[in-house]
């Protein structure tokens, strides 16, 4: 035991003595039900990544050309008012319970009121969302509105009613041939504990500019969890949100999302769109504090870990290469995975430079590590580092 304590020692010193250090991050412990059960086996392992990019500029911003809506089985009696931008939209009405959907009409803006079939060019009702093992309910209508009927305030209700009606409904419209969309994004694809998020929503026509007042956003976890924006308005049509994300619940592998509503009017139209992103959201259990190379034949490389919670970890690693342009490319990978209590820990991983390829032209970057409890990433370094200036 003492022989085994004193190898980490001296490990650990080795890797600390001239090491690049690395940005560092605090560190968070969280519960982590599923830990236990992960493996405990040491794998190391590397291959070539020749011609693979790794430095794809990838955003979430997205699109919506509709909206959804909750409703209740009382609402829709009384009537629910659908607003449409352009003729053809498409109207989907599903149960939020496995019950069915009562006989629907439409009332059309010229006040003619037609059954759902006879209002759609396209309709449909169960048959398909019935062979779906997946689906919540085996219930479902989606029609599209037949495009000579026009645009503009649609009014959807029912006029008979029983017990086996769902109680509430969600209605989604796509307003697909409109040229109006609401736009979505955060300023980043992955967060952590205790990071400032910063949202921008901003609703556009190519002919009209919108002022733009009614306006809710959220942020959404997997299990529930929900964080209201600060919204600030920057102009007519653009507004910023902000939040701080806290959670300390183990999402597992599942994204959040940044979900939004806004309302506005323009003359006699009621616009109205929803739209939602994804994200990333992590816990920082561990952190890389530095990283040192050891020798050159085979590349080998050494890394600090700071852990809090006891977990299973995976360290990945790029080798790069400076080619005659003057441009870095990725060339080899290499990855790590251990089991990990808390404290510091040094890990060790290698490259196989068989091609003798020069090191002065050679760069460390990439690093990654991935918490296996969460199924997340909790530390990212991008940076390609000079073989150099992780000296021997």
């Amino acid at each position: 035991m003492k022989t085994a304590h004193l190898i980490w020692i001296s490990a650990f010193c080795i890797a600390q003595a001239h090491a690049y250090t690395l940005p560092r991050q605090p560190t968070k412990s969280y519960e982590c039900e599923n830990c236990s059960q992960l493996s405990h086996e040491n794998l190391h392992d590397k291959w070539d990544i020749a011609n693979e990019s790794l430095n794809n500029n990838i955003s979430n911003v997205r699109r919506s050309y509709g909206y959804k809506e909750r409703i209740s089985l009382e609402q829709l009696q009384r009537g629910v008012i659908i607003s449409t931008l352009a003729p053809g939209a498409v109207v989907r009405i599903t149960p939020l319970q496995n019950k069915s959907i009562p006989e629907l009409f439409i009332k059309t803006p010229k006040n003619q009121l037609l059954p759902l079939k006879e209002a759609s060019s396209l309709y449909n009702q169960d048959d398909e969302v019935g062979n779906n093992p997946l689906a919540i309910t085996k219930h479902q209508a989606m029609l599209q509105i037949k495009p000579e009927l026009g645009y503009g305030k649609f009014i959807l209700k029912s006029k008979d009613i029983n017990t086996k009606n769902a109680d509430a409904y969600m209605i989604s419209i796509l307003d697909k041939f409109s040229v109006t969309y609401l736009e979505v994004e955060t300023d980043s694809l992955h967060y952590q504990y205790g990071d400032k998020l910063k949202a921008t929503i901003s609703l556009h026509n190519d002919i009209t500019e919108y002022d733009v007042n009614d306006v809710d956003a959220r942020l959404v976890g997997p299990k529930g969890q929900i964080i209201p924006l600060n919204l600030t308005k920057l102009k007519s049509n653009v507004f910023e949100g902000i939040a701080t994300l806290d959670s300390e619940l183990n999402d597992r592998g599942e994204n959040w999302y940044l979900e939004t509503d806004v309302q506005t009017e323009y003359g006699q139209e009621i616009i109205r769109r929803s739209g939602h992103t994804a994200f990333s959201y992590s816990i920082p259990s561990a952190s890389l504090m530095n990283v040192k190379k050891l020798s050159s034949k085979p590349l080998t490389f050494v890394v600090t870990v700071d852990v809090a919670t006891a977990s299973r970890y995976a360290l990945q690693s790029v080798l790069f290469q400076k080619d005659g342009k003057g441009e870095t490319r990725p060339i080899q990978t290499s990855q790590r995975a251990q089991w990990l209590e808390p404290g510091k820990h040094v890990l060790q991983f290698t490259f196989d430079n068989h091609n003798q390829l020069s090191e002065d032209n050679l760069f460390l970057g990439y690093l990654r590590l991935i918490d296996y409890g969460q199924l997340k990433t909790v530390y990212q370094y991008n940076q390609p580092v000079k073989l150099s200036q992780l000296v021997d």
